[in-house]
């Protein structure tokens, strides 16, 4: 199924946003396994700009995709394609201003949280020719609003300090490198990310081990798994299993 990413071009949208995707209707039904990444998801879909179809396009409502802490598997139907954003971790906050883990392993309509950019937008998009007007238009949207959003700074501050250091640092020297208390920071987390500042390291390290294992002459297991904070070799593959459903082997093969 074509796929392609295409990154923000504004500066500050692009400390929220880690690209736009365009994901293109394979012939027939597919289905494809979803990891967890730490990233939240809105997702607009379309009648496939190239191909012709003999049932007609029945609309479908924008859809934000909360924050995954477990593998899902999806199915692609012909005929539809998607446009999506890919938001950081936090960084759809300040566009739905609800707190984020109402919608952790969920998947919610964007008009119960934000009509502006549910159907107002997408009844702009689904009139547009080419996914660089789409792309181009839905940017120039999100920049509008970001005149009238705010976001915590110290919260910030601690998400980038967890990307950073690929989810290796823990919770006593995330609050002492910001000043937050372990409590005050695990209740930011689930209000401004979705998840407690553990699990989002968690699965950051989980996110950053699968680069690792496309090149496995990189490293054996046992070091991936020493050099990455795990305890053991088992640990890795108990994590690994937690957040893919599958054996590190497995996955490779997949």
């Amino acid at each position: 199924m074509p796929y392609f990413e295409v990154k923000p071009v504004d500066q500050h949208l692009s400390s929220l946003i880690e690209c736009f995707w365009v994901s293109h209707s394979a012939s027939q039904p597919i289905s494809h396994r979803i990891l967890p990444d730490g990233c939240m998801d809105i997702i607009y879909t379309f009648p496939n700009l190239s191909q012709k179809i003999a049932e007609p396009f029945v609309a479908v409502a924008p859809r934000l995709i909360g924050m995954m802490t477990q593998p899902a598997i999806v199915q692609a139907n012909p005929g539809v394609d998607q446009l999506g954003v890919r938001f950081r971790p936090g960084g759809i906050f300040p566009f739905v201003k609800t707190p984020l883990h109402l919608f952790t392993n969920l998947s919610e309509q964007v008009d119960n949280v934000n009509k502006v950019l549910g159907s107002a937008i997408y009844e702009q998009l689904i009139e547009l020719s080419t996914w660089q007007e789409r792309i181009g238009k839905l940017e120039t949207h999100l920049i509008q609003q970001l005149s009238n959003v705010s976001y915590p700074v110290p919260m910030g501050v601690v998400i980038r300090q967890i990307i950073q250091e690929r989810g290796q640092l823990s919770i006593k020297q995330l609050s002492a490198q910001t000043s937050i208390g372990s409590r005050q920071l695990e209740r930011n987390f689930k209000h401004y990310v979705g998840v407690s500042p553990k699990l989002l390291s968690r699965i950051i390290r989980f996110r950053y081990i699968t680069t690792l294992l496309k090149d496995t002459s990189r490293d054996s297991l046992m070091g991936i798994a020493f050099t990455n904070g795990y305890t053991d070799h088992a640990h890795l593959t108990r994590e690994f299993q937690e957040f893919s459903g599958l054996q590190p082997s497995a996955y490779l093969l997949h």
